[in-house]
């Protein structure tokens, strides 16, 4: 049976130009994480949809995203570069990360803290208590994941995917309980930050231990461009938190959770394709000299791809809100016209030809010029067409990013060739 699923990858290769051998031993496992953690979320999200007040939903999406923008000011680029170094050989990069996020983990930690003292003082002791949780289990979790780059840049995908299930498996089993029995904004965060700060940290510490890395050593430039790439993506960042941020204080905490279920499923389809990042990083840094044309037909084919989904997906969405969705059939209209923002589908295999040449400039222009312009249209449009101008700042946004990092990626390849 093996030697013919080798035998038809094989064969496949004449058509895609691509190594189906790799993609089918490694990619399979990502997508299995994928889908487990899409399967998870789904169910997750019509048990919110049914049995969540929408206020309660869209104070702790509003709690949720403004921890996802305060994230922005740790080394968010720690785990690209770990995957980087390990895939050369520099296994000690995993470790020495684990002690540098977590100091730069400190102003997560203080502007957490700032936001419950802030609410405490106006007397909202809920929000007071979320941020509190979000202060102590936040930077954890983040810092902790790391793990999963470590077993990634080791092409450990199997292992990796394991590990992943396993933490998406407990966190779904403690939020399922408490829709049920406790449907709060507060334990909706506490089943979040605390599950994921605590099941990511034993797993650190389990890989740590199972797979102790040598000494080898550390290229100081991987911390460099850590905090390069780290600084310039923390408007990046906060670009995609801001449309829900400006949401809640402009229109409320309901109308943030129909904006919230208008991209949950256009996001969870784009999500399925997230593990081509990890999966053609580690290639990417060990060939530079990765020809344009097989990027460009990568790039043809993903975009063949996702218009066939945007087809699939306005002929089926109604019938799928009206049987899972029915209290947010409001957010029907805002979803069909988002989902084509998956046109972004290829920029999953552009980008990390950035990250695996450090092209600092491209980057700095993708992670700090464009999403700058971003935050500024969300504002001024939300403020003016409510969430249609958060949807059309989304969907133009998808369209510049697409076409910059397609010839950034282009550039920075005929670059090394020359």
């Amino acid at each position: 049976m093996q030697s013919k699923i080798y035998r038809f990858l094989k064969w496949t290769e004449r058509y895609t130009k691509t190594d189906m051998i790799y993609i089918g031993e490694n990619g399979f496992w990502l997508g299995v994480g994928q889908i487990v953690g899409i399967i998870s979320s789904f169910t997750l999200s019509i048990l919110l949809a049914n049995f969540v007040d929408p206020n309660t939903y869209g104070i702790y999406k509003y709690i949720f995203s403004t921890a996802a923008l305060l994230s922005a000011f740790t080394l968010t680029g720690m785990n690209t570069t770990v995957i980087r170094a390990v895939a050369q050989g520099r296994d000690s990069m995993f470790k020495k990360s684990i002690k540098i996020q977590l100091k730069w983990s400190l102003l997560y930690f203080l502007f957490s803290l700032f936001l419950a003292v802030y609410y405490l003082y106006n007397e909202n002791i809920a929000y007071a208590i979320s941020f509190i949780i979000v202060a102590i289990f936040g930077p954890l979790s983040n810092t902790m994941n790391t793990y999963q780059a470590f077993l990634r840049g080791k092409k450990m995908f199997r292992t990796s995917t394991m590990y992943s299930n396993i933490t998406t498996l407990v966190y779904f089993l403690v939020t399922v309980y408490v829709i049920f029995f406790a449907p709060s904004a507060i334990w909706l965060v506490c089943a979040y930050f605390v599950v994921n700060g605590l099941v990511n940290t034993f797993f650190c510490f389990f890989i740590q231990k199972k797979y102790p890395t040598t000494n080898s050593e550390i290229d100081m430039s991987d911390i460099s461009y850590t905090k390069h790439q780290s600084l310039t993506n923390i408007l990046n960042s906060m670009a995609q938190q801001t449309d829900n941020i400006i949401i809640y204080h402009l229109l409320g905490p309901v109308q943030l959770a129909i904006y919230s279920f208008a991209v949950l499923i256009p996001d969870r389809l784009r999500a399925l394709f997230t593990s081509l990042t990890p999966l053609a990083l580690p290639k990417l840094a060990e060939n530079k000299h990765k020809t344009w044309d097989s990027i460009r037909r990568k790039t043809k084919q993903l975009l063949l791809i996702a218009s066939v989904i945007m087809v699939f997906y306005l002929l089926l969405a109604p019938f799928g809100y009206k049987l899972f969705f029915s209290n947010y059939l409001s957010s029907l209209p805002y979803s069909q016209v988002y989902v084509l923002s998956l046109i972004l589908l290829p920029s999953y295999i552009l980008i990390p030809t950035l990250w695996a040449n450090y092209e600092k400039k491209s980057l700095y222009i993708l992670h700090v010029t464009l999403p700058f312009f971003k935050i500024i249209l969300s504002i001024v449009c939300i403020f003016l067409y409510g969430i249609w101008g958060a949807i059309f700042v989304k969907l133009l946004y998808s369209v510049v990013y697409l076409q910059v990092s397609y010839l950034f990626a282009h550039e920075s390849i005929e670059k090394i060739k020359h």
